[in-house]
């Protein structure tokens, strides 16, 4: 059912998200979004618009911070600005470093998505560019979790033959 759950975005996603919602020219120029095209943000809106809200995690927001920074001015100031919104209006969860570094998966996978693998539940849709975080949060906890590549490029269906 839509707008029951929360989707908790990794950070190469947020950052698109705070990119587009300042200017969508900078998803063209900013050099941590080579991989995006403007179309990507509506779709990745179209996406978040089924949830109550965003959720971030303190390792997303420090991920996401160092990652703006890479854009130069004037823009950076509006992107940090934008930023700040974000954190005042998402919902923030904490796990533990040491809890999350506990986890088996913590040396192939590093911090921030071993927290991903914490949060990951029935009520909190993780939505990441990482297949192999994806692929793990749902092998963990079944539909836990949405790869944005499967948003970008559905896979198409075969058409029934009559």
């Amino acid at each position: 059912m839509p707008g029951r759950r929360q989707c908790v975005i990794d950070s190469n996603l947020l950052v698109l998200y705070i990119a587009g919602h300042v200017d969508l020219a900078i998803i063209d120029t900013h050099r941590r979004l080579r991989e995006f095209l403007k179309g990507d943000h509506e779709i990745l809106e179209q996406h978040l618009s089924m949830f109550n809200g965003i959720m971030v995690t303190p390792n997303v927001l420090t991920e996401t911070s160092n990652l703006l920074g890479y854009h130069d001015e004037p823009e950076r100031t509006r992107l940090f600005q934008y930023l700040r919104d974000v954190i005042s209006n998402s919902t923030e969860l904490l796990v533990e470093s040491v809890v999350a570094s506990a986890a088996d998966e913590f040396p192939r996978f590093g911090l921030c998505d071993s927290v991903m693998l914490e949060i990951a539940s029935p009520d909190q849709q993780i939505l990441t560019m990482d297949r192999a975080l994806h692929g793990l949060c749902n092998k963990k906890t079944p539909n836990s979790s949405v790869c944005f590549h499967d948003l970008r490029f559905p896979m198409q269906r075969p058409r029934r033959r009559r």
